[in-house]
């Protein structure tokens, strides 16, 4: 059982996840293996108290963290992308060439003020 969390906020940034991946309730039972009827429960808010480990198939499935979705805050390596990164990444992919260009351009120019670039340079490395 999960402790110190709250139930509306968990689900509301469940439903955020699911809504910026565009999945209905049967693509994440599907994607999961999460029994429609639960997932159907636990997006009502009729299932207050969901198991850890069918948080755990649903985050999977929606490739965010679970201890995002649990108590609002990361606990993830760099490697992960947040959901925030995520609905980037999906709103670049639309963009035509012209907007990806300005896009890579505002991104190496910032990066080149980032504190790892300027690490990396002082090594003589200009990644």
């Amino acid at each position: 059982m999960l402790s110190n969390y709250n139930f509306d906020l968990m689900l509301s940034r469940l439903r955020e996840a699911k809504r910026v991946k565009g999945l209905t309730n049967d693509d994440l039972s599907n994607l999961s293996g999460v029994s429609l009827g639960t997932i159907n429960k636990v997006f009502a808010g009729q299932s207050k108290e969901p198991h850890l480990a069918t948080l755990c198939r649903l985050t999977d499935a929606l490739c965010v963290d679970l201890h995002y979705i649990i108590y609002g805050v990361y606990a993830r390596s760099d490697d992960e992308l947040s959901l925030h990164e995520f609905t980037l990444i999906k709103k670049y992919r639309v963009l035509d060439d012209r907007g990806k260009e300005n896009v890579v351009d505002t991104i190496e120019k910032e990066y080149m003020r980032s504190p790892e670039y300027m690490a990396t340079k002082k090594e003589g490395n200009t990644a």
